[in-house]
């Protein structure tokens, strides 16, 4: 048997260590600035400490600094950045609204949840109850609501669009749908990155104890 030397990181305010208890009193704030996908402060570390996070998704609870006072954050594995939210909540209505032509024209049955591919996005959305045919409501009534809720959400794409090139946060060629799409998978990669990066900190470790020691 070899023995090796294994070195941890163990969260300490002074000479004492963290305890969980002292650890959810830390202020929550987020460690990712959500406009520009910058970090607000100095990771130290995440610690593997999950509470009512089932269904959550892949995250990291983060240890940062800001002005030298410790916050705790949050980090989601899936992209949380603002614009990138808003234009995923616009797809889906998109996806939806698709899903609605292919029960319309091609008899398709859509099953409780369907992953629609809209612009090179894969998007799992919910069937629209207004798939259940009620009483004196027609498929051509639906096709008429399609045709209306259509033209609505690709006019808000494109209106959010132009706000975010008008707004000159980040330089991006004026384009159609498809290219919001191209700058969803970019926000994707940046925050991928921003992910990675905090990961590579390490885990912190902390008392389970509720007594500082």
């Amino acid at each position: 048997m070899q023995e090796r030397l294994v070195s941890i990181k163990v969260l300490t305010i002074g000479t004492k260590q963290v305890t969980q208890a002292l650890y959810r009193q830390l202020v929550e704030e987020n460690v990712i600035e959500e406009e520009k996908c910058e970090l607000r402060g100095d990771v130290w570390g995440w610690v593997n400490l999950h509470v009512d996070c089932e269904g959550a998704g892949k995250h990291l609870h983060v240890v940062w600094e800001k002005d030298g006072q410790l916050r705790r954050a949050r980090v989601d594995r899936k992209c949380q950045l603002h614009d990138y939210v808003c234009w995923l909540n616009h797809f889906k209505t998109l996806a939806q609204l698709q899903m609605y032509n292919e029960f319309l024209d091609e008899g398709k049955k859509c099953h409780s949840v369907e992953l629609v591919t809209m612009y090179h996005h894969r998007i799992f959305v919910n069937r629209p109850p207004c798939l259940d045919l009620k009483f004196g409501y027609t498929k051509e009534h639906i096709r008429k609501d399609i045709v209306r809720l259509l033209h609505e959400a690709k006019c808000l794409i494109r209106r959010s669009l132009d706000e975010y090139i008008s707004s000159e946060r980040r330089y991006y060629p004026e384009g159609d749908m498809s290219d919001a799409s191209d700058m969803m998978s970019h926000y994707e990669d940046e925050w991928e990155e921003k992910y990675q990066e905090i990961e590579g900190t390490g885990q912190l470790f902390i008392a389970v104890s509720g007594v500082w020691k």
